[in-house]
């Protein structure tokens, strides 16, 4: 008799842990035992979520989600923190790819060891038609002076060298990236400055528009290598927990290619990108309206208003002091009609996301 009663016990007890636990929700994983920094509008701190389909469906306490929810995969992170992943909202994603086949120069703090660094890179790529690196800045050397064409021309007198200033706006290459372009004493840009030298000859710099004139004859990556760095960039992202950028100002083609990409899920990177003002981004945004997917949007225009200070490019009011020309501003980028117009463009064609760069 005592034994039926037990077996009868048993068998409710089953019947109600059956039942309780065919009213909990299955998820795909739960986290507990954590510190989860929520950053909502009370900015709290929870101990447990659960996690369906990759969206974070339940916050609380351990006590609170368990009792609602259930999984076969549960990890207690025994106090250590959960923070939600970093977005980056000026970055240049598309940049950091390139930049990631060319030879790193930040924060070398001499001439000599952006040499040095140029000679290990030159050695690893031989094949290499020109040398193409990012990351020097003057202000980091001993003279804060920019540098020169002859210190290039000294080690690389015959393959072009082409060196980004950490800002982006401003380039230092050799005689021979200036032979190739065709630049000469002479050549003039609106929206750009090419340094001289006491000779009154290049000395080897160009700021801002000027860029261009020597960035145009840099020989294109391949798409192949274009999409395989594509890649390396997001695993860099990924390492320190950046899963969104607002990568600032795409060409059509790179906007064309990453929608691509992401569409098909090759990349998971969330991107929020900003098209370059030009006349082939705005027809077609004009045309077509901006992208707005849930990975990938397009809902802004970038617009160069001046350059970067570092590079001696940003308009001022006053005439920078450490210039040989006291009368030197900086570089508007964009004549004031010019760009007033461009916003009435914008502004008719319902295209009104803008981020104007003025640094």
């Amino acid at each position: 008799m005592k034994f039926s009663y037990f077996l009868r016990f048993v068998t409710i007890f089953n019947a109600l842990l059956f039942v309780s636990c065919q009213q909990k929700k299955k998820v795909d994983f739960i986290i507990q035992d954590a510190n989860i920094y929520t950053l909502n509008s009370k900015n709290e701190i929870v101990q447990c979520m659960a996690v369906l389909n990759n969206s974070i469906i339940a916050l609380g306490s351990n006590e609170v989600v368990l009792k609602e929810f259930m999984s076969d995969s549960i990890i207690s992170l025994k106090g250590k923190f959960v923070y939600p992943a970093f977005i980056d909202a000026h970055a240049h994603f598309f940049g950091l790819a390139s930049f990631l086949g060319e030879c790193n120069l930040y924060s070398c703090k001499s001439i000599g060891e952006v040499i040095q660094k140029l000679k290990i890179f030159r050695k690893n790529h031989p094949d290499k038609k020109w040398l193409i690196g990012r990351g020097w800045d003057q202000n980091l050397f001993d003279n804060k002076q920019f540098p020169t064409k002859e210190a290039l021309d000294s080690v690389f007198p015959d393959i072009p060298v082409c060196l980004t200033r950490v800002d982006g706006h401003a380039v230092w290459t050799n005689s021979k990236a200036i032979e190739v372009a065709k630049i000469t004493s002479d050549t003039k840009i609106d929206g750009g400055k090419i340094l001289l030298n006491e000779k009154g000859q290049t000395s080897g710099i160009f700021i801002d528009n000027a860029t261009t004139l020597i960035e145009k004859y840099i020989p294109p990556k391949s798409i192949t290598e274009i999409i395989q760095l594509l890649k390396e960039a997001e695993a860099l992202c990924f390492k320190h927990k950046v899963h969104t950028v607002h990568d600032a100002g795409l060409e059509l083609w790179q906007i064309r290619l990453l929608d691509s990409l992401i569409e098909s899920g090759y990349l998971k990177i969330r991107i929020y990108a900003m098209a370059l003002l030009n006349p082939e981004n705005l027809n077609y945004f004009s045309q077509h309206g901006f992208i707005d997917k849930p990975n990938f949007k397009v809902k802004a225009f970038k617009i160069y208003a001046d350059g970067a200070l570092g590079s001696r490019g940003a308009l001022l009011k006053q005439p920078y002091n450490d210039w040989k020309d006291k009368k030197y501003y900086g570089l508007s980028l964009i004549s004031y009609d010019s760009l007033k117009k461009v916003l009435q463009v914008l502004y008719e064609k319902k295209l009104s996301g803008l981020h104007t760069c003025y640094w």
